[in-house]
């Protein structure tokens, strides 16, 4: 069976969730920075992560979750997630307590980085998530993995996954994707094509 995992920033939204945290509530030049030397694979994700966390970890964990969740998505991509729930998962770094109202938005599985919280503030990081560990476990399940990614910490899953496609729907995809990845993709709609053809084959 076919399993389609999906980053979760700039690959489902239509934005980065972290500069519009940023945004939000006055972190923006640092913020923005990280991100864009992490898209661009200047420094690692787990790195630049855990200084963004730093950064933002004394916001209350419950306005950030409710400020993601109403963030704009892919609304035809996450149409073919809700209409094959049990063949899709989110696949994201972020953290899980700011994003889960959001994954439950978007409406199936999800893999996270994991926080530790004490009254409504991020304690400390718990877990990065490995997201090529995220692909293996599938793999040795005997499923056909599929991954949707953009940025340097997909690269890692995109080489491990069965077929990688790297998404240039919101911003171009980091430059280290172009040897991990089978299809290039600009569009929603391309990305779709791709998406129904794949799951077609093993209907």
């Amino acid at each position: 069976m076919q399993k389609f995992l999906f980053d979760l920033d700039g690959t489902l939204t239509k934005v980065e969730t972290l500069p519009i945290i940023a945004r939000e509530f006055g972190f923006d030049s640092e913020i923005e920075t990280l991100t864009r030397q992490t898209i661009e694979g200047q420094i690692s994700f787990a790195e630049s992560f855990s200084r963004r966390v730093e950064l933002l970890k004394k916001i209350p964990v419950s306005e950030i979750a409710n400020l993601l969740e109403k963030i704009p998505i892919h609304e035809k991509l996450v149409r073919f997630i809700q209409e094959n729930s049990d063949r899709c998962s989110i696949v994201t770094g972020n953290l899980d307590v700011w994003i889960e109202k959001l994954c439950e938005r978007i409406g199936c599985e999800f893999f996270s980085s994991i926080a530790r919280v004490s009254k409504d503030q991020i304690v400390e990081i718990e877990e990065i998530l490995r997201k090529d560990l995220i692909v293996k476990n599938f793999q040795s399940q005997k499923k056909f993995v599929i991954y949707i990614g953009d940025g340097a910490n997909d690269f890692d899953a995109m080489k491990s996954a069965d077929i990688s496609i790297a998404s240039g729907i919101l911003h171009r995809p980091a430059e280290c994707l172009k040897s991990a990845a089978d299809f290039f993709v600009e569009t929603e709609d391309e990305l779709l094509n791709i998406l129904r053809t794949k799951n077609k084959r093993d209907a």
